[in-house]
């Protein structure tokens, strides 16, 4: 999975309501999808390791699109 650039992902996605609840819900999906991979539910199978990068790349993806529409800025 490719982690986009943070310049380019600035661009992407403008601050509105909308992107703003839709970054938040999307984040939300993939912090319990990774809290899923880390500690899988009664029931649950273990993920594989890469199931677990995955879920790990995607959470990081969500959080950047979050910090974009909030206009939250990378430290220098």
């Amino acid at each position: 999975m490719i982690v986009p650039d943070h310049q380019y992902l600035d661009t992407l996605m403008p601050t509105s309501p909308e992107s703003r609840a839709i970054a938040k819900l999307a984040w939300e999906a993939a912090w319990e999808r990774l809290g899923n991979a880390l500690r899988p539910p009664e029931g649950y199978p273990e993920p594989t390791p890469e199931e677990l990068a995955q879920c790990y790349w995607n959470a990081q993806s969500r959080l950047d699109e979050v910090r974009v529409a909030f206009n939250v800025q990378p430290p220098q």
